[in-house]
């Protein structure tokens, strides 16, 4: 596989998602937790800070991620995630993650279009906001958060943009440096 990250990010929360509803099996229990065991022993859970876009995006799908670098302390700013189309049959928004070691210093307020709902994922350290959008054949989506840098410092940590099922998507990294 080509696109790899330091701790196969991206990878395993698909993999939670995948076998929790699945629970009353105790393998793909023994799996999740052999699969945490792994990412813990590696230090990179909840924490992806991928250098370039990784993942498995479906045929004719595309992520750009849109956002400042640079902001002052409590200045509101947008996040805009654009999802192109350019296959023959329509994909699915799922989901959009984002990990906790960008929000120390980011909060965030709102998205256009409102997502579904929203919920931390205490294993990942992000939180997952759903979105279950049709991305019509040729068409896009985008989805715009407005955040608010709350605290000084250099923020870091990634977007997983979850496309179609639990396997398809595609890690971003995200970076804002606040300052006064």
């Amino acid at each position: 596989m080509e696109n790899k990250t330091k701790c196969a990010a991206g990878i395993h929360e698909r993999a939670i998602r995948v076998f929790v509803p699945l629970n009353n099996n105790l393998v793909p229990l023994a799996l999740i937790g052999l699969l945490v065991g792994m990412v813990i022993i590696s230090g990179c859970i909840g924490n992806p800070q991928p250098e370039k876009p990784v993942g498995n995006l479906p045929e004719g799908m595309s992520i750009d991620v849109e956002l400042p670098s640079r902001v002052e302390q409590n200045q509101g700013f947008n996040i805009t995630v654009i999802i192109k189309n350019t296959a023959d049959k329509a994909h699915k928004l799922l989901s959009i993650d984002i990990y906790d070691s960008y929000s120390e210093g980011i909060i965030i307020e709102s998205s256009n279009p409102h997502y579904k709902k929203s919920y931390p994922q205490a294993v990942l350290n992000a939180v997952t906001y759903d979105y279950y959008i049709d991305i019509p054949a040729g068409g896009e989506v985008k989805v715009t958060f407005t955040a608010v840098a709350v605290k000084k410092g250099d923020f870091k940590g990634a977007l997983d943009v979850v496309i179609d099922d639990w396997k398809g998507g595609e890690m971003h990294p995200l970076r804002t440096v606040v300052s006064d």
